[in-house]
C-alpha cells in the first residue's frame, strides 16, 4: 500500500504540470510547444493499482526493494499555443501507468513513471480493461458531437497567421492566403452524425465517433488592387472523414476535439 500511495502522490504532482510532456510522468502529447497546459485527472487516479516487486534474475544484480506500480489512468488537457487566441486546444491521454521506485528502509524514493510505450512493454499484471460508463448512451455521444460541429461552424474564423484554423475542429482553409481575407464564415452542408459510429476504447478509456462531414467557407478577399478579379465573395469547401474524441469524468460527457485524418 505504501508503494501505491507514493505513486498516487507522484501522479497527482504530474497533473499539476503546465507542460505537454512533463518529465517522469505518464502523460505526454506531441502537440508542439504549448504556452501553457492544464491537466485534469478523470475518475479515480491509478485505478486497480498493483505493486509488483522486481523479480530476481540469475546473474543479474537487482536493486534491493525495487518495486513497480501499475494502474489505469485518464487525463484530459487544455493548452494554448502562440498565434492562436480563439480558444484552447483540448486533448486526452489514458491507459496503463507504470512507475518504478525503491524502498530505502523507511519510505519509497525516486518514483519514476515510464513513458506510455515503455509502460505498455512492461510485463504488467492483468489489469482489467476500461469499462464503458453505463450512464452514457450512443445518442448522448452523437448529440455532443453534433453540438461540437455547430460550434465549429459558428465560431468566428480567426483571420490571422494561424491560418483560419479553429482549435478542436476538423475543417481547414490553409489554401487561402491570410492577409487578403476580410471576412469568413463556415456553414455545415450535411448532418455530420448521420451514419456516424460510436465506439468506446477499452484500452484507453475514451469515446470516439467516426463519420463524414461537409462544410462550406464563405469568405471575402481584398488584395489591394481594386481591379483584381480575386476581390469579392468566394466559397471554399472542406469535407472528409473525422474522428471525434470524448471523455467521461464520472459526471459529465465532454467533447474534446473533432479531427480530420
Amino acid at each position: 500500500m505504501q508503494a501505491i500511495r507514493a505513486t498516487t502522490v507522484a501522479f497527482l504532482t504530474c497533473a499539476q504540470s503546465t507542460s505537454l510532456q512533463p518529465p517522469n510522468c505518464p502523460q505526454s502529447l506531441a502537440a508542439g510547444e504549448a504556452l501553457t497546459a492544464h491537466w485534469r485527472v478523470l475518475n479515480r487516479p491509478l485505478d486497480y493499482a498493483v505493486a509488483v516487486p522486481a523479480p530476481a534474475q540469475p546473474g543479474v544484480a537487482t536493486a534491493a526493494g525495487q518495486v513497480t506500480v501499475f494502474g489505469l489512468y485518464q487525463m484530459d488537457v487544455s493548452y494554448t499555443i502562440g498565434g492562436q487566441s480563439l480558444r484552447p486546444f483540448l486533448d486526452y491521454v489514458g491507459g496503463i501507468a507504470a512507475a518504478t521506485m525503491t524502498w530505502d528502509g523507511h519510505s519509497f524514493q525516486n518514483v519514476q513513471f515510464l513513458s506510455s510505450d515503455a509502460a505498455a512493454a512492461e510485463p504488467a499484471p492483468n489489469l482489467p480493461p476500461f469499462a464503458r460508463p453505463t450512464e452514457v448512451a450512443d445518442a448522448a455521444v452523437l448529440t455532443a458531437v453534433k453540438a461540437g460541429f455547430t460550434d465549429c461552424a459558428t465560431l468566428a474564423v480567426p483571420l490571422t497567421a494561424g491560418g483560419l484554423a479553429i482549435p478542436n475542429c476538423p475543417q481547414s482553409a490553409a489554401v487561402i492566403q491570410v492577409g487578403t481575407v476580410t471576412s469568413a464564415q463556415w456553414t455545415l452542408t450535411s448532418d455530420p452524425v448521420q451514419g456516424a459510429l460510436v465506439s468506446f476504447d477499452t484500452a484507453h478509456g475514451n469515446f470516439a465517433v467516426t463519420g463524414n462531414y461537409h462544410m462550406d467557407l464563405h469568405y471575402t478577399t481584398t488584395n489591394g488592387n481594386a481591379l483584381s478579379p480575386d476581390n469579392g465573395p468566394h466559397t471554399g469547401k472542406a469535407s472528409g472523414n473525422y474522428t471525434a474524441t470524448l471523455d467521461w469524468d464520472g459526471h459529465q460527457l465532454k467533447l474534446l476535439k473533432i479531427a480530420a485524418p
